[in-house]
């Protein structure tokens, strides 16, 4: 199937579908999700180090009833 383009469009323009559907680029990878890795390996840290201080504690999973604290 042969591809129609716009007569009104230049040559090197990308029309918003296009973009939306375009696969990311390696550049675009590598300065967004890097990033997001450090800043959730960060959370852990920050979660363990506070951790780190409570000798006997209780969990308690799934209840958002409870009040921080």
């Amino acid at each position: 199937m042969a591809e129609t383009k716009d007569p009104t469009l230049p040559d090197n323009h990308v029309t918003q579908d296009e973009q939306l559907l375009e696969s990311p680029r390696p550049h675009d990878f590598t300065h967004t999700d890097t990033w997001r890795v450090f800043r959730i390996m960060g959370e852990f840290v920050e979660g363990f180090d506070e951790l780190a201080t409570v000798t006997r504690g209780v969990s308690i999973f799934g209840s958002a009833r409870t009040q921080p604290g």
